[in-house]
């Protein structure tokens, strides 16, 4: 899981530093690839975090109260999360138009 989080943590970088040092895309033309990318990592990552999160908690996750009450609300929020920013297979799609695979 460390693995995955210090990933999504370098290409939000790359993109929080391609947004400040070239808005408009002057130098590097592909920030909104870059940025659907980034959506779909941080999303697939988040779920899995999740899910090894309730394998690891077991049937304490799916209860409401108690020590998996966060676990089952973080599962919750993200699932939610995922739907309401954009569908995965739309920001893949995007990334592949801007790439122009």
């Amino acid at each position: 899981m460390a693995r995955q989080c210090a990933s999504v943590y370098a290409l939000m970088e790359k993109v929080a530093y391609q947004l400040k040092y070239d808005k408009f895309g002057r130098h590097d033309k592909s920030i909104a690839r870059n940025i659907a990318l980034f959506k779909v990592h941080a999303s697939r990552t988040a779920q899995y975090i999740a899910i090894e999160s309730s394998q690891i908690f077991g049937g304490r996750s799916f209860v409401k109260g108690g020590r998996g009450a966060v676990v089952e609300e973080f599962y919750r929020m993200i699932r939610a999360g995922a739907i309401a920013a954009g569908s995965e297979e739309i920001m893949l799609e995007l990334a592949t138009t801007q790439a122009k695979l």
